[in-house]
């Protein structure tokens, strides 16, 4: 009898080593999926970050470039204006200058 519980204390042993290295085999997958997981969701939201930030690239971009249109435009606004502005004080002087 005693053999036969040394036996029963053997296989018990073993199964529970077995259920305790499937239990550690199943914990070690579990935290894999998630540092998977984690690990994707990571890379999405750095993926959206650089969209993003093309967009604002694009943007100061498109700003700098009206930008510099609406100089040139507002620069030669001013030349006309001047040139307008000479023509006029010549129109006094040359109306002045003949009496």
């Amino acid at each position: 009898k005693v053999a036969g519980n040394e036996t029963v204390q053997v296989l018990t042993a073993e199964r529970k080593a077995e259920e305790l290295i499937k239990n550690a085999e199943l914990e070690i997958l579990k935290i894999m999926i998630q540092a998977q997981q984690k690990a994707d969701t990571m890379v999405v939201e750095s993926e959206a970050l650089i969209d993003v930030a093309e967009s604002k690239a694009g943007s100061m971009i498109s700003r700098a470039r009206a930008e510099a249109d609406g100089a040139e435009a507002l620069s030669e606004k001013r030349r006309f204006e001047l040139e307008w502005s000479r023509l006029e004080v010549l129109k006094k002087i040359a109306g002045n200058g003949r009496r």
